[in-house]
Order: structure tokens, then sequence, then C-alpha cells
């Protein structure tokens, strides 16, 4: 099978398999969108809003540009001389496959950015930490301008050699980036789940340092494809294709369901971190959207702070004996 023909195969199985991202990814959206919009407006309110928004945006822009090569190579000139392998090798240089490749880019520089940003909150607010991998991310991303470059002047392709020697160290500085943080994030949950689990038992802390809270909250998944798509890319494989249209949804659908636990009160925040590490994860609340909570309803957690002479057992077993002497 000649190198064209697998990578029609790939860019094919990569296309619907992004296509079911995509509409996990537009489900996400929706849910956060509508959590949010049961909040009291705030700040952090008005971010999600804007992040999650831009993440749609940039991957609705791969998505509809792949689909279109993928029509036009397929339907509309499968009948130019030499069929669709022929069209193929001349037009993977389009100008809206330069622009899929700056959207992809555009979603990374978000999703690895968003990373940072959660390495820093689960590790608490430590700003020498992120010192390093701030670095890293900023030489990413010079390399990723270049490869643009390069993908939109005339001739320029996503898997011509020049593009390849600014995409293939943008790609490993990126991954590499992820999985270290990734690992960092997955091993700070674990020593904090010592102390989640001593205050509020097993089945509370499985919401914060269970496996699938780990697995989102460190964006495994992102990571690990990722590690697989940098493989092939870097030996010039045309089944990088597959392998980078799943990467590219996954990210934008990692920071999306961070995004989507936070806006449901059940992610690490900056408060969450901050009450374990002191020693009071005892007091750790959920959060819920303020259309949810009954109106004018306080709860007692300390029978000090009640009035003297209230005695809070016995007011509640006087409370019974009137129900049941009405009933008679």
């Amino acid at each position: 099978m000649s190198s064209t023909a697998i990578f029609e195969h790939s860019f094919y199985i990569g296309s619907y398999l992004s296509g079911i991202l995509y509409g996990l990814d537009l489900a996400m959206y929706y849910m956060t969108i509508r959590n949010q919009v049961a909040t009291v407006p705030s700040r952090r309110s008005f971010a999600i809003y804007g992040f999650s928004t831009a993440l749609l945006i940039l991957v609705s822009i791969d998505v509809s540009t792949n689909a279109i090569f993928g029509e036009q190579a397929w339907i509309t000139f499968r009948n130019t001389p030499g069929g669709p392998p022929v069209w193929i090798l001349e037009h993977t240089g389009i100008w809206y496959q330069s622009l899929s490749t700056a959207s992809v880019a555009g979603l990374i520089y978000m999703s690895d950015g968003f990373l940072i940003y959660r390495f820093f909150i689960i590790w608490g607010s430590r700003y020498m930490l992120i010192i390093l991998p701030s670095l890293v991310y900023l030489a990413g991303m010079s390399m990723a301008i270049l490869e643009i470059i390069t993908t939109a002047v005339p001739g320029g392709t996503f898997f011509s050699r020049k593009t390849i020697k600014f995409g293939l160290p943008y790609y490993t500085l990126s991954i590499a980036l992820n999985i270290i943080l990734t690992s960092c994030i997955v091993g700070r949950i674990l020593f904090l789940y010592r102390r989640v689990h001593a205050s509020l038992g097993y089945e509370a802390a499985r919401v914060y340092t269970g496996v699938l809270s780990i697995l989102i909250e460190s964006a495994a998944l992102y990571s690990i494809i990722g590690f697989m798509t940098i493989i092939p890319y870097g030996i010039n494989a045309p089944t990088s294709i597959a392998f980078g249209q799943v990467w590219s949804k996954l990210a934008a659908i990692s920071p999306q369901l961070i995004l989507f636990r936070v806006s449901s009160g059940r992610g690490w925040t900056k408060d969450t971190v901050a009450q374990v590490q002191s020693g009071l994860a005892s007091e750790l609340v959920f959060e819920t959207p303020s259309s949810q909570q009954p109106p004018d309803m306080e709860y007692v957690t300390d029978y000090h702070d009640l009035p003297r002479g209230i005695n809070p057992k016995n007011s509640a077993s006087q409370s019974t004996e009137n129900c049941q002497s009405s009933r008679v």
C-alpha cells in the first residue's frame, strides 16, 4: 500500500473519531455553560464562559476544515487526473489546511497553559514551581509560530521536511511538558488523598481523589495520546494524521472536562487545596448552583453557636413528639 493510500485511510479514520469527540465536546460545553448560568455571576464565571467558547471555536475550525478537505478530495475532485491520491499530494498545503494547523496550535497553546494553571492550583499556588514549565511552554509556542509560517508559505505542507524541523521540537516540548505536569498533578492528588480520606471518609473523598477525578484533573488521556502522536510524526509516517486529529480534539475536551467539574462544584480549586493543606478537610463543601440551594436555609455546624438553653438533640426530639401528637 502506498504512503498516500495509508494517509487516506488514516485521515478517514481520524476524521470519524474526531466527529465523535467533537460531539462529546459540544455536550460538555453545553453542560458547563448551563452550570454557570445557574450560579451568581462572578469573574470566574466569565472566565469559564470565555475560555470554553474559545476552545469550542478553535476545535470547530479544525473539524470543519478537515471535513472540507476530505469532501473535496473524495467527492468534488475525485475525477481529476490521478484521482484523490494526486489531488491530496498537490493540495495538502491548501490555505484552509494552514488555518487548521493554526487552530490546532491555538488549542494546544490554551490546553498547555491551562494545565500549567491547574498544576499551580493543585500544588498550593506556588509561583516558583511554574517558572520552568512556563519557560518550556514559551519555547514550544515559538516553535509553533515558526511551524505555522512554514505551512502558510507557497509550497509548504504540514508534512514537509522544513515544517517537521520546527514541528517536531514543538510537539516534543509540549508533550514532554504535559507528561511531567500530569505526573506531578497525579502525585499531588494521591498525596492529598490521605488527608481528605481521613476527614471525609471514602465515599466523599472519592469525588476529589477517585480514579476518574485523577484522570480528568491531570489531563492524563491528553498526555497519553500526545505521546502516541509524536512517534509516527517524528518518523514522518502517514498514520500520524489519525493520532494528530484525535490529540487535537482532546486538547479541547480535557480542559472542558475540568471546567465542567469546577462548575459542578466537584473540581479542585484554590480554596479546596488551602482547606486540605490546613487540615480543614472536614469543612469541605460541594458547591452547587445557587438556583439549586433552598432559600433562607442555614446550617448550624457548631452547637456552641446556638443560644443558651437550647439543646439541638432535645429540640429534635420535641419536634418529633409534636408531629406524632398532631397526627393523633
